[in-house]
């Protein structure tokens, strides 16, 4: 039965805790290396780099039974103002400074600032908030505060019958048709931008042959009125009903009917309350910085018409801050942010209310009238798509649709290219005569009034090519929105070998720098199960010296393959560079090659097939006889050859330049001793399938 990689590491910390771990059992080795503890302490055992963001980490034996490992390839946990640009050793670099960053989070860890200034619709009221003051309510309900009035002398509009005094209030059928508009001083009409207003008042002198209605401006903004209550006699009355922002007008009145000249009815005790208004955003604040100074590059739409929503109709907008389509929305100071435009970089989360049409999330344009150098996204002919140049010259980013997305542009000083939830749609040719100066920045708009027509959550700008940190913010921005497509998003990120740590305590580690062939230890989110993963393709690891082991010695190494048939495939667990001493899995059976001046070529065969997805141990050994043979699965071949010469090892899972020849599977442990280890074998292979359950 073969058993995880996880349970089988924590039965072997329960082993080395009373001195059974291998390197106890047989010291001296000349390299030895496993994702398990060799030495009966927790040693660092592997350095891997994310592939998200191309961060490297160090982790111990215990960090990889624990899930430590694995976590941290899954998480991209650095804010984008926090990321630091790559080093020879990591992300350890000078933080990567952006030219302007808005959102309703906060984008670096040390930022505490506020986030947005809104007003409030009800009174027009204005407050700045936090970040955390939008998550935990605080916002809104501040927008949603109770407003109240209550009947004054100037209450009632002075077209009206009615006068406010401190007697009831009377109107009789001879004025306005019977009916009397209702405004609060100073107010376009009762109630702006509210979704529930709750009107209360007292009637006397009622005539049962009368009927007075209350009338509620329709929440569509048709210009009709709808009843929200009639008065059916003497009393007190609550009357609630739902509006909106639109109307010129007044909000509700009065209407009777059936009244005769001189009859009257009294209203008095007249007040008004409402709830559930709008917020809307008057500066979304800038949090990037250069240096560690704050760029203040805070987007502004100071006319109250043209402001987008956070809050509307009483409710946190989910999207993010909501563009409506037909208003101009936030501008900035945009000189002093982008000084070349051949060099620029965007990322934008944004939602489309609409699929058609023509419109545009961000917008920047140069010093020609109307002409704009840079979209993204556009929605265009049922597309969201890529513009770049005075041309618009576009490329597709795939169908529209009503789902949030991240939108990621970067022009160089050739192209210019851009992604849809990290997936590239493509590139065109940059304008490398782009202007110093640019006379226009819009969030949610350009100066072709296309304008965007949903929501933005977030929008960070570079003055600078990102394409090497790109994925790195992509896959924050898509852990934290939870956009699918980026692999944080749903823990599918993979893990790469940089270092496979020598435990044998000779510092001979087993090293890959170059991205591409380095082989995986967490593969689309999940550890490896049986170690690390070679693809049989070119990924491989080069010992920091080469192994020359000469007469005796012993090597094991375990692993499972994946080729189901090797018949014609040769696949090398470990060789020289120059390709004269290697083993391999040839035509179903493991042999070993060795070429030396004073042995010639000897190939030895062990007869041992391998089959894929089945672990095996496999131990080469040569006596101080120079008798060569094999223990298979803790069992002794009976061939066996005569083989002198030395043996050179500088690589892991691949004979040399050889790339026909490159380990296809994977590999748990590799343990290579100077020396005959007849007397320590049993004990050896014994605690090796103690570990992995391979026999």
């Amino acid at each position: 039965m073969h058993i995880s990689l996880d349970s089988a590491l924590g039965r072997q910390r329960r082993l080395n805790s009373v001195g059974e771990s291998v390197f106890q059992i047989a010291p001296n080795a000349a390299a030895g290396y496993s994702l398990r503890s060799l030495t009966g302490g927790d040693p660092a055992v592997v350095r891997v780099r994310r592939e998200s963001d191309n961060a490297e980490r160090d982790f111990n034996a215990s960090g990889v039974s624990s899930g430590e490992l694995v976590n941290w390839v899954n998480q991209q946990i650095t804010p984008p103002l926090d990321l630091r640009e790559l080093t020879a050793t990591g992300r350890d670099g000078p933080i990567i400074d952006a030219a302007a960053a808005y959102s309703l989070r906060n984008l670096s860890d040390s930022y505490t600032g506020n986030v947005v200034d809104v007003r409030r619709s009800s009174d027009d009221a204005t407050r700045s908030f936090t970040a955390a003051e939008i998550a935990d309510g605080t916002l809104t309900d501040w927008v949603n505060t109770d407003v109240s009035f209550s009947a004054g002398n100037d209450f009632f509009s002075a077209t009206g019958v009615v006068v406010i005094n401190a007697t009831p209030t009377a109107f009789d059928a001879t004025s306005a048709g019977g009916t009397f508009d209702v405004r609060a001083g100073g107010q376009n009409y009762v109630g702006a931008g509210a979704s529930e207003v709750t009107v209360n008042f007292t009637v006397s002198n009622f005539s049962s042959s009368q009927s007075i209605a209350l009338e509620a401006w329709t929440p569509d903004g048709s210009g009709t009125y709808v009843t929200a209550g009639t008065i059916t006699g003497n009393g007190a009355y609550t009357f609630t009903f739902d509006v909106t922002e639109d109307g010129t007008g007044s909000i509700f009145r009065f209407r009777g009917t059936g009244l005769t000249s001189g009859d009257t009815v009294s209203v008095s005790g007249l007040s008004l309350s409402w709830t559930k208004a709008s917020g809307h955003v008057s500066q979304w604040y800038d949090q990037s910085t250069t240096a560690g100074t704050p760029n203040a590059n805070h987007a502004v739409q100071t006319d109250a018409a043209k402001q987008p929503k956070i809050v509307d109709a009483g409710s946190l907008v989910t999207g993010g801050i909501d563009f409506d389509g037909v208003n101009y929305g936030l501008e900035f100071d945009e000189e002093s942010v982008i000084t070349n435009m051949d060099d620029f970089s965007s990322f934008t989360v944004a939602k489309s209310n609409t699929t058609s049409g023509t419109k545009i999330a961000l917008a920047v344009s140069d010093d020609t009238p109307n002409a704009s150098r840079w979209y993204s996204p556009i929605l265009i002919g049922g597309n969201f798509t890529f513009g770049y140049g005075t041309s618009a010259t576009a490329v597709s980013l795939g169908t529209a649709d009503t789902n949030e997305h991240l939108f990621s542009s970067i022009a160089g000083s050739t192209t210019a290219e851009a992604w849809k939830d990290g997936t590239s749609g493509g590139s065109v040719s940059s304008v490398t005569t782009a202007p110093s100066i640019v006379s226009g920045i819009n969030l949610g708009g350009s100066n072709n009034a296309l304008l965007w027509n949903g929501s933005i959550k977030e929008i960070i700008l570079y003055n600078t090519d990102q394409s090497d940190n790109r994925t790195a913010i992509e896959a924050n921005i898509g852990e934290v929105y939870g956009i699918a497509g980026i692999p944080a998003y749903d823990d599918t990120v993979n893990g790469f070998v940089e270092s496979w740590y020598d435990q044998s305590g000779n510092d001979n580690d087993a090293t890959q720098l170059t991205a591409s062939y380095q082989p995986k230890i967490v593969d689309a989110g999940v550890l490896v199960t049986g170690g690390i993963l070679s693809d049989g393709a070119g990924t491989f690891l080069e010992l920091d010296s080469t192994l020359s082991i000469s007469d005796e010695c012993d090597i094991f190494f375990t692993g499972i393959a994946t080729a189901s048939d090797w018949t014609g495939l040769q696949r090398s667990p470990y060789g020289f560079s120059t390709n004269s001493d290697y083993p391999r899995f040839n035509d179903d059976s493991f042999r070993y090659t060795i070429s030396s001046s004073d042995s010639g070529t000897i190939d030895y065969n062990s007869g041992f097939t391998i089959g894929a997805g089945t672990p095996f141990l496999y131990n080469f050994n040569r006596d101080v006889s120079d008798s060569v043979g094999a223990q298979i699965n803790g069992t002794a071949q009976t061939n066996r050859v005569t083989l002198t010469g030395t043996h050179q090892i500088s690589q892991l899972f691949r004979r040399g330049t050889n790339t026909s020849q490159v380990w296809d599977g994977t590999m748990s442990e590799m343990i290579f001793y100077p020396s005959d280890q007849s007397a320590n074998r049993p004990a050896i292979e014994a605690n090796i399938n103690n570990q992995y359950d391979i026999y």
